[in-house]
């Protein structure tokens, strides 16, 4: 029982990070697109962390 509360507790904060870093990311494109910089290496990083939000959203459900 315990066990399952710290790997829920565990799971939700990873989901939290994964959410932050994509949002992270997607304001540094946008900002990146407006000032004419190069944006797109950062779409590889965009979408390993969409993934891990995924992943972490699929652990927390208990899939």
């Amino acid at each position: 029982m315990i066990i399952r509360l710290i790997r829920r507790h565990r799971a939700r904060r990873n989901l939290e990070a994964a959410k932050a870093r994509v949002a992270t990311l997607s304001r540094q494109i946008d900002h990146r697109r407006k000032s004419k910089q190069a944006w797109r290496p950062l779409l590889g990083s965009l979408a390993d962390a969409r993934r891990e939000m995924l992943r972490a959203e699929i652990e927390l459900r208990g899939w």
